[in-house]
């Protein structure tokens, strides 16, 4: 049975001995830059591992306690399972005391202990009010009533019941996800000569091989692990909740930079928009007001963004809402993930929450639509959220990659939802594989209703026309929705027997070419015009002049004649009958016989046309494959063979 492996960070005021109680725990010292061990201040994050047992290990991640790097605190802790609260003895709650425990408190973080250090320092009388004052702050909140335990790194007393108490904390915790996809937040990128570029940081998710091919995003680089780390041993994997070091293959260590993440290949969809639960702090210092500039914190990211908040101009202190983040660079997130906002300038905890979306759209004005429908996305179970999702992206459905990133379920555990939704008629699947798209059934039924629609008027406006372009036809109905739904449209409503495409057209089923008594006269007088003008034929505007007929309706008729073989267009605005180009085909195979070749003079004189018309005419017969050209005479070329 493998162990139990869960992450520990402390949090607390600045030299309150926080990284004096990880040495006294692990032996290891987190202090890892020489200001640091200079000033004995924690200036970046520092890790250090501890085996309670054989089935239980815990990696301890230090963060610094100072104000100024509040922002390297953010990026260790987002990670942890457990907190351990330090708090000396000698000043008891401080500010950054309370700003650390209000950024776990954001976090979400359920579990953890309070270390009352450096009782060597003071009697027992200001041990025991310190206490008292620590249970006072932490009165009603998630340490109410957590393992309290007095310890002095300097002497080792109460280590080993800080030990005890560590594994009470974490007993019957549920473990990371192991199996799911690979999510691992960078916190260090460096280069060791002879293996290349290192990353470090906290498996979030999934399991890590020797070998594997992943992806750092935002960026969507592609990278080949070459070797594993887990606390300064190779190792052939990492699951989730182990500190790793992780030598990449394919990557220059200037392309990866803390809070990127090194991800299964397509799992994260980057996104400059986040839809959000976001709280306020009681303690802020002031509302929040729509689209105020503020620093977003996730994983070991810091992003700076827009508060665009849904159904209200304003935030009050101690309220929340919902709200879309508008950042100023792409970002990756999935749906549950805990974030922390502070103040643009000065720089100060002020909120934070839970991602519902990491990639939608643009929510404009009050917004008060999206506000409900993130509130309802919230509440939803797995498979209404598929529906609730896909309806949310109308016309354009979602395609499947972009639905798993958006609701954090590999394609995988998604399916039996998906299949579910199809089988209640909620939602189509259109193509096959992670690029199929999902579509809304009401999508696909407007989609259909409209196509008939168009169809009806455009046969309402041209009965001569036999149906409207198939371009034209998505244009007008689908607009920028990928071109598969409207093929897919348009392949069921065939199947429907609702309408027939014919080459680059479609029409109804029940549209039927019927010319009026009118009509059909009209008609004839246009083909006997060409008839009659043989190879050198009247234009369509003239011929409607001389026999009295609308230009609309010539138009319409000519397409008819066009559509029939009876006319043929040889170039634009040049129209002959076809028994004229007919009879010029045979008068060329004559001419043949005494003469293989012709040039433009003798086509001249043998069709009896102006060069006006010659010119086009050979250019026709070129590409029937009656003459080809060489130079400036025409070959004749034999007549096909008729098989037999």
């Amino acid at each position: 049975m493998s162990p139990m492996r869960y992450v520990v960070g402390t949090a607390g005021h600045i030299d309150h001995g926080k990284t004096a109680l990880i040495r006294a725990l692990t032996g290891a010292d987190t202090d890892r830059f020489p200001e640091e061990k200079s000033r004995g201040i924690t200036i970046d994050i520092g890790f250090a591992a501890l085996d309670l047992s054989s089935e239980l290990h815990l990696s301890f991640i230090d963060v610094p306690g100072h104000e100024r790097f509040i922002k390297n605190m953010l990026a260790g802790i987002g990670g942890i399972d457990v907190v351990m609260l330090v708090v000396a003895a000698d000043e008891s709650v401080m500010p950054q005391t309370r700003e650390h425990f209000e950024i776990c408190s954001l976090l979400g973080i359920r579990r953890g202990l309070v270390v009352l250090s450096k009782i060597d320092l003071v009697s027992e009388d200001l041990r025991e009010l310190a206490e008292l004052e620590v249970r006072e702050y932490l009165e009603g909140s998630f340490l109410d009533g957590a393992p309290l335990v007095p310890v002095s790194s300097k002497t080792g007393q109460g280590i080993e019941e800080l030990k005890e108490a560590l594994q009470q904390v974490v007993e019957g915790m549920e473990p990371k996800d192991a199996g799911g996809w690979v999510r691992l937040p960078v916190d260090r990128s460096f280069s060791i000569r002879g293996f290349g570029t290192v990353v470090t940081g906290t498996l979030f998710s999934g399991t890590l091989h020797q070998g594997d091919e992943l992806e750092i995003v935002p960026g969507r680089t592609a990278v080949k692990l070459r070797r594993v780390e887990v606390h300064g041993e190779e190792s052939p994997q990492a699951v989730a909740g182990q500190r790793v070091a992780l030598n990449l293959q394919g990557v220059d260590t200037s392309q990866v930079r803390r809070g990127q993440v090194l991800a299964s290949p397509q799992a994260l969809l980057p996104s400059r928009l986040v839809d959000v639960r976001m709280q306020l702090l009681a303690s802020a210092p002031a509302v929040l007001k729509n689209l105020s500039r503020v620093r977003y914190h996730h994983g070991t990211a810091e992003v700076l963004a827009r508060v665009k908040l849904l159904g209200s101009h304003v935030l009050q202190p101690g309220e929340e809402c919902m709200a879309q983040l508008r950042l100023e660079t792409d970002h990756v997130a999935l749906p549950g993930d805990r974030f922390i906002i502070r103040r643009y300038s000065p720089s100060r905890t002020i909120g934070g929450g839970t991602v519902l979306d990491p990639a939608p759209r643009k929510h404009r004005g009050l917004a008060e639509p999206a506000a409900r429908y993130l509130e309802a996305m919230e509440k939803a179970s797995p498979d209404d959220r598929v529906v609730l999702l896909v309806d949310s992206m109308g016309s354009r459905g979602c395609s499947l990659w972009d639905l798993q990133a958006r609701l954090g379920l590999p394609l995988g555990r998604m399916r039996p939802s998906l299949s579910q939704a199809e089988a209640a008629g909620r939602l189509v699947v259109v193509g096959d594989g992670p690029a199929a798209r999902c579509l809304s059934r009401a999508a696909l039924d407007e989609f259909q209703r409209q196509v008939l629609q168009q169809l009806g008027r455009h046969h309402q406006a041209h009965p001569l026309d036999p149906g409207l372009g198939k371009e034209e036809l998505r244009v007008r109905v689908f607009g920028d929705a990928p071109v598969e739904v409207f093929r897919y449209a348009l392949e069921l409503q065939q199947q429907q027997q609702s309408l027939v495409v014919e080459g680059d057209r479609v029409r109804l089923a029940s549209h039927q070419l019927r010319l009026t008594p009118e009509e059909e006269e009209a008609q004839q007088l246009i083909e006997a015009a060409f008839l009659a003008g043989g190879l050198n034929p009247p234009g369509l505007a003239e011929v409607a002049r001389q026999n009295g007929l609308a230009a609309s309706q010539a138009e319409a008729l000519h397409r008819v004649l066009l559509r029939s073989g009876r006319l043929v267009q040889v170039r634009s605005g040049l129209l002959f009958h076809c028994q004229a180009l007919e009879d010029l085909k045979q008068r060329l195979l004559h001419f043949r016989n005494q003469n293989e070749t012709i040039d433009i003079a003798s086509f001249k004189e043998l069709s009896g046309t102006t060069r006006k018309n010659a010119i086009p005419l050979l250019e026709y017969l070129d590409a029937q494959h009656v003459t080809c050209r060489r130079g400036s005479e025409r070959v004749i070329l034999p007549p096909p063979q008729r098989v037999r």
